[in-house]
């Protein structure tokens, strides 16, 4: 068959790329140039008649990629040629596209390494394949590998593979993504000195880059750390001189980071990439990141300049910024562990408790400080607050619990405050008997403008032909104008939806999240409740406040995880008053719809009542002219 297609494959019409069998995008979508208004009539047209003459007895559908409320310009060409014109829901979260422009540009860089490695996360993610090693190779078998070697001069797999293993810790750990972690890379530690120059060694320099970590608003990734090539700290080392590299970097880094280390060449200048190391530094928990030659990303030819034993140590200054963040408390250390066991919201706030959070003491960490004897004044201010935080059991899941009680209060009741906009918005729209008679209005119209054809004998419409009224001016001031001659009183019927507007801002699947996070924290306090009376002494009071907290709670949740069902119900039971599937037409798109008649509305009345003031003044005016001129004759008789 596939033979047979070919032999009577149709070339398509100029001005068209042929994506699949009878699947057609317009190569306008792919041009740079913009077109004048009649030149992309005609341009359009022009492909139109070809397509028609091409296809003289098909009947065509567009979906027409646009943003915006207003008809787009191509959208009124194709309805002139009885083309059926499909807006394709762009706007909607979730869409399970890219933009065009991105598209383009995934395709022609190298897009296959990002592919690759978004699939395995996928598959992770979903639990559906364990082993991240396993899971890359599987996917990387789909296409040969030399593909891969010509995109990328690096071998991409080290940094995708512990990248992966961070996705892997989402389904073991209770916070995904952690919180994120301010770290100051101190040195690089090279040990086992690669050689680059063909003579057992290198001149190494170090690029750093990243988003900057005290810049809150500013999400760009720049350059945080750039050694210059002819700096005087620019040194050549050789394997039969020295073991190792020390080199300092003091850089403060967050979140995403990458790391290139370059080998110069004599005339420091020309300069050849020896590794690079992408990481998160959420996901780092030590003070050093370790790294052997398998891990680190490495031109594809040059794996024998690296012996097996080669190692890249990154020092992290993570005590230095638990110094700061302690400094911030201003609390001493004894007191502040009484003030998270009693979970005293006047001594801590939320921010506080998150950022003790982070700073908690890795497993590491604490086997370092279980098997000092010595006196606790000798050790730094972060080592004196991680030996406080180790006599507490599972206190990172007490501090957890300390930060979900702060915000409880708060998020329960921005969550019922929502959650009754919602109600009360579906509600207003279902009892209003006014909108009930406008929509009765509508239709009735709609039936007398169309009498004659097809359309006028409807017995109901859409919701989202409330919207279609925008498009012709003269039919929404006509609606009211006759509203405003037969039915004044139904011209206020905006008062009934006062909730309509603060209703749209909210979307149910946010609701339905926020509903998930308090049930769930709550579960997390259950369970450390039932395993901190077993702790002792240390934690009586914790579980005592911890138990009138829950008293309360429960009940809070239960009750809001009941108004949250019927929401939900009676939102699925608003896009069902209007004929509506809410699969297809959600509570969101309904309010949506409203919202924009419900303005559309006023404003078309706005415009009539100036109308009508305008020729009740005018009309003024000449009865005023025509008493003058009867005045006027009168006068001339007298005189």
């Amino acid at each position: 068959m596939a033979l047979f297609r070919k032999f009577f494959y149709r070339k398509p019409p100029d001005g068209l790329l042929e994506i699949s069998e009878r699947v057609y995008v317009f190569d306008c979508c792919f041009m740079t140039d913009t077109l004048k208004d009649a030149e992309y009539k005609v341009y359009i047209g022009s492909i139109l008649s070809k397509l028609r003459d091409y296809f003289p007895d098909s009947s065509f559908i567009v979906f027409n990629f646009r943003e915006g409320e207003n008809q787009s310009q191509i959208g009124s060409i194709l309805s002139e040629y009885d083309m059926t014109v499909v807006d394709y829901p762009r706007h909607y979260e979730g869409c399970p596209l890219l933009t065009m422009e991105m598209i383009h540009h995934f395709l022609r860089s190298s897009g296959w390494p990002v592919l690759a490695f978004m699939l395995s996360a996928l598959l992770i993610y979903r639990k559906q394949i364990t082993g991240e090693q396993k899971t890359l190779d599987m996917i990387y078998k789909q296409a040969p590998r030399e593909p891969l070697q010509l995109m990328s001069p690096l071998n991409p797999l080290p940094s995708q593979l512990r990248y992966l293993q961070y996705v892997s810790r989402r389904n073991v750990g209770s916070q995904w993504p952690p919180l994120d972690r301010a770290l100051t890379l101190d040195c690089v530690v090279l040990r086992v000195i690669p050689s680059m120059d063909g003579e057992g060694g290198c001149r190494p320099i170090f690029r750093i880059y990243g988003q900057a970590p005290l810049m809150v608003a500013e999400q760009t990734p720049k350059v945080l750390f750039s050694r210059p090539k002819r700096s005087k700290l620019v040194r050549h080392y050789k394997q039969e001189l020295c073991d190792l590299i020390k080199i300092d970097i003091h850089c403060h880094i967050q979140r995403d980071v990458v790391m290139e280390c370059i080998s110069v060449e004599s005339d420091l200048e020309r300069e050849q990439m020896m590794f690079c190391v992408m990481f998160n530094t959420a996901f780092v928990r030590s003070n050093t990141l370790m790294l052997n030659r398998d891990e680190i990303d490495t031109l594809w030819n040059v794996e024998d300049q690296f012996r097996k034993d080669f190692r890249a140590e990154i020092e992290l200054r993570r005590a230095y910024n638990c110094e700061i963040m302690l400094l911030k408390v201003k609390i001493p250390l004894p007191d502040l562990m009484s003030s998270i066991l009693a979970m005293d919201d006047s001594a801590l706030d939320v921010d506080q408790v998150d950022n003790l959070i982070k700073f908690c003491p890795t497993k590491e960490e604490m086997e370092l400080l279980e098997g000092y004897n010595g006196d606790e004044e000798n050790l730094g201010k972060c080592e004196q607050f991680f030996l406080e935080l180790m006599k507490v059991p599972r206190v990172e899941s007490k501090l957890g619990v300390f930060s979900f009680k702060l915000q409880f209060q708060p998020q329960v009741s921005d969550l019922r405050r929502n959650l009754n906009v919602v109600n009360s918005a579906a509600e207003e729209i279902k009892s209003s008997v006014k909108l009930k008679r406008i929509m009765q209005t509508i239709l009735s119209l709609g039936n007398a403008l169309n009498h004659g054809t097809v359309r006028g004998s409807a017995i109901g419409f859409r919701l989202d032909s409330l919207l279609k009224l925008t498009d012709t001016r003269a039919r929404n001031n006509k609606m009211t104008h006759v509203l405003d001659e037969k039915l004044p009183e139904l011209l206020d019927f905006p008062k009934d939806l006062t909730n309509l507007e603060a209703a749209t801002k909210i979307q149910l699947k946010y609701l339905a999240e926020e509903m998930q996070a308090v049930s769930k924290g709550l579960e997390k306090v259950v369970q450390e409740l039932a395993v901190s009376k077993n702790d002792g002494q240390v934690s009586e009071n914790f579980c005592k406040i911890l138990k009138a907290f829950l008293s309360s709670a429960e009940s809070e949740v239960r009750s809001s995880a009941s108004l949250y069902a019927t929401v939900g119900r009676n939102a699925d039971a608003l896009a069902l008053s209007f004929g509506e599937d809410p699969a297809r037409c959600p509570f969101e798109q309904v309010v949506f719809t409203m919202l924009n008649f419900v303005r559309m509305f006023v404003r078309a009345n706005d415009e009539n009542c100036k109308h009508l003031e305008f020729e009740k003044k005018k009309a003024e005016r000449e009865t005023g002219n025509e008493k003058l001129k009867m005045v006027a004759p009168k006068r001339r008789l007298k005189t």
